[in-house]
């Protein structure tokens, strides 16, 4: 045909074959920022909650999630009624979505009271880290309870 041949190419004529296809400029991701308040009881167990069905990581279990401004014991005690103390930030770690990172501040928590002291709630658990886990868990919670 007309443009068969390697002269057909109009890149190629003008000497410009590197400048085509244009690459698009990368989208940079936005950020979000969350807090997973790791509780930990007396016991040593940690207290994982599941998510809701729709969103990230829906159905899976994952540390209570918080605002990152959050005055994170004050939280705890509103939402679970416990007090907690030894508040400790750990290194935030980030997770990548195909639209998002995620930026996940860890925040350490020791419970006052026992384990019964957590407000019954239909979809929290405890457990310990480093037991097998017969839960679905989101992957940035398996690689935090690995390091706790």
């Amino acid at each position: 045909g007309f443009f068969s041949g390697k002269s057909g190419c109009a890149a190629r004529r003008l000497g410009r074959q590197q400048d085509f296809p244009e690459k698009k400029p990368r989208k940079t991701q936005p950020v979000k920022q969350v807090c997973f308040a790791i509780i930990e009881n007396g016991a040593g167990e940690v207290l994982l909650q599941r998510r809701p069905p729709a969103g990230i990581w829906g159905g899976l279990w994952s540390f209570p999630e918080c605002p990152l401004e959050t005055d994170v014991a004050a939280w705890i005690k509103q939402v679970f009624g416990s007090t907690v103390y030894g508040l400790r930030r750990d290194t935030p770690l980030r997770h990548t979505f195909s639209h998002f990172h995620l930026d996940i501040t860890p925040v350490r928590a020791v419970m006052r009271t026992g384990p019964a002291a957590i407000r019954e709630q239909a979809d929290t658990v405890w457990v310990a880290p480093g037991q097998e886990l017969t839960l679905g868990v989101a992957a940035p919670v398996k690689k935090l309870l690995e390091s706790l």
